[in-house]
């Protein structure tokens, strides 16, 4: 497919330094070809009201008109992007493209899938690492980035850096990530109407995935509640908090609601409802009460009200410490998918 264009949206800043850190760019204004960069070498990027000011050697400055455009020179040319003010320092592939929005520089990186994957991946998986897992995860996250790239098409890039769509950390130089994309090449799951799904995934189901209607509004037919043993064996598979009587008091009042109202919390039982008149969902209680999960259990104990639950996220589709689980049990990548989506087909992008 062609370049994808990625929203950097972490650097919405006034003021930027763009380092070379292997092979050459060209700084581009529209076509306009302003310098070369070599390696090693820096470039200060600044904003002044609606323009762009490009810092060049011994203090002389190019005010440009347009956006900039850093094209690489060379299939495995990278540059640093650095900020001293909110402390980053990241390492991308591909090029970068600069404009002014709102009174803020608005970054694009541009990219093909091959070197974006990679970003993704090793944001989401954490310390799991297993070549079948890996290669599910590569699956999912190609088919989540396919699906969604209209999602920012109002703001002229395809998807974003963060959870809004995937947590993406920029260059990722590691070998079993790349193997695995390489593996699964073009791959990308497709429903019994051979459209692209919505691969969505969460840390730890806590022993049964939800089905999406109890989390979403939308019911999608291959986004059902699987009884998941494999997520046990996961860290994120249990958890405790706790609230303040206060608080709990403040939020069932919210909801015009009575302890006599709730459902029987003695199990860990996956609900849709945490009232018997189906007036609040479990996963708003969740995000109400700052819990991990929404599968969870209730105690009083004195000024406090004790929450045990299972699972990490949203619980629906697949479950990454059970998928890692599957793979360690010598399960493949296919049935790890086909085991968390149901009804679904594994063809190339091309097929589409």
């Amino acid at each position: 497919m062609d370049s994808l264009y990625i929203g950097l949206t972490k650097y919405k800043v006034d003021q930027f330094v763009f380092k070379v850190a292997h092979g050459s760019y060209e700084l581009f204004e529209g076509e306009k070809l302003i310098r070369t960069i070599n390696k090693n070498e820096s470039t200060i990027i600044r904003r002044f009201d609606d323009q762009i000011i490009v810092q060049k050697e011994g203090n002389k400055y190019f005010f440009p008109s347009d956006h900039l455009i850093f094209k690489q020179s060379g299939e495995n040319a990278h540059f640093v992007i650095e900020n001293s003010v909110k402390n980053l320092k990241n390492n991308y592939m591909g090029g970068l493209m600069v404009r002014v929005e709102n009174q803020v520089l608005v970054l694009k990186n541009v990219l093909d899938m091959s070197n974006y994957l990679p970003g993704v991946i090793k944001a989401e998986i954490g310390s799991l690492f297993h070549p079948e897992f890996l290669k599910a995860m590569a699956i999912i996250s190609r088919t989540y980035a396919v699906k969604n790239l209209q999602k920012h098409e109002s703001e002229d890039y395809h998807l974003c850096d963060q959870t809004h769509c995937q947590v993406y950390l920029g260059r990722i130089n590691e070998y079993d990530i790349k193997k695995a994309i390489i593996a699964t090449k073009g791959e990308i799951l497709v429903d019994t109407s051979m459209s692209l799904i919505d691969a969505v995934y969460h840390s730890n189901s806590g022993g049964v995935t939800s089905c999406s209607e109890w989390v979403w509004k939308s019911d999608f037919s291959y986004l059902k509640s699987v009884q998941d043993s494999f997520s046990i064996k996961g860290k994120q598979y249990s958890w405790e908090s706790s609230i303040s009587k206060s608080s709990w008091e403040s939020f069932l009042s919210k909801y015009m609601l009575s302890e006599s109202d709730l459902m029987d919390m003695d199990d860990f039982a996956r609900r849709e409802f945490i009232d018997k008149e189906q007036k609040v969902k479990m996963v708003q209680a969740r995000y109400a009460l700052g819990l991990r999960s929404s599968i969870f259990r209730i105690k009083k104990r004195g000024a406090l009200m004790l929450f045990e639950g299972r699972g990490y996220g949203h619980g629906v589709g697949l479950s990454q410490e059970g998928a890692y689980h599957m793979s360690q049990e010598g399960y493949s990548y296919d049935d790890i998918l086909f085991f968390y989506y149901k009804d679904v087909t594994l063809t190339h992008f091309s097929e589409l």
